[in-house]
């Protein structure tokens, strides 16, 4: 099961003809470019300890430098990336897995923005 270029290139082409996989691909890149965004725009770079995670039962109960706040997007970035990849390698045996990887791709995103928005809301509004 090696990724050739070949394949790369098959992947590609059924990637971009069928909505059920580029639709949620495209907007789990929205998503993901959206809380880059939310931390640009909304968190304050300082080199004080910031609060990273907000739970409604805890409170706040991740502290730590500001640039950890970056784990978010990375995070989510390379589930996109990883899933894309198993995505393209089992597409022709499993291409209704496939649509659910990708579909498991804007879920992660919608629930890392959430928990990103409560934290804004929270603590720096």
């Amino acid at each position: 099961m090696l990724l050739t270029m070949s394949k790369i290139k098959d992947f590609l082409n059924v990637l971009f003809k069928q909505p059920k996989l580029y639709l949620p691909l495209s907007a789990g890149l929205f998503l993901n470019g959206l809380i880059w965004f939310l931390i640009i725009w909304r968190l304050p770079a300082s080199a004080t300890w910031i609060p990273l995670h907000y739970s409604s039962y805890f409170g706040i109960d991740w502290i730590g430098p500001w640039i950890n706040i970056i784990y978010y997007p990375v995070i989510s970035f390379l589930i996109i990336v990883i899933n894309t990849a198993i995505g393209s390698l089992i597409n022709e045996k499993y291409p209704n897995l496939t649509v659910w990887l990708f579909w498991t791709n804007l879920i992660v995103q919608l629930i890392i923005l959430t928990s990103l928005i409560f934290l804004i809301i929270n603590y720096f509004s």
